[in-house]
């Protein structure tokens, strides 16, 4: 994803722009199902659906954000900017999710 979204700036033409965004598309369809499953296989089994819930409502969180945020970026600088720090922030949380990580589900109550 964060190849794409580092591209998708020196991309003028609408025959080069598509199959980038086609290429974005699959792999945020890729990405999503595999963040809930992951939160789900983390989470105890009495809260899963606790921790799936807040997980959804993060993510709306975030969508409702970017707009607000990533429109102060692109005011004081530019739209190849808003994409760079996008795909600077995608790559951040790939990058951490290669961290190890505890299974919350071992942990005894």
């Amino acid at each position: 994803m964060s190849l794409t979204l580092i591209a998708m700036p020196y991309l003028h033409q609408m025959q080069t722009l598509l199959p980038v965004a086609i290429l974005f598309g699959f792999g945020f369809g890729i990405v999503v199902p595999t963040l809930y499953s992951s939160l789900a296989d983390l989470a105890p089994d009495n809260l899963q659906s606790t921790v799936l819930a807040t997980g959804t409502g993060v993510s709306f969180l975030a969508q409702f954000l970017s707009p607000i945020l990533l429109g102060f970026v692109f005011t004081h600088s530019s739209l190849s900017t808003v994409f760079f720090i996008t795909a600077l922030v995608a790559l951040t949380v790939g990058l951490l999710n290669l961290l190890p990580r505890r299974n919350l589900a071992t942990v005894k109550e």
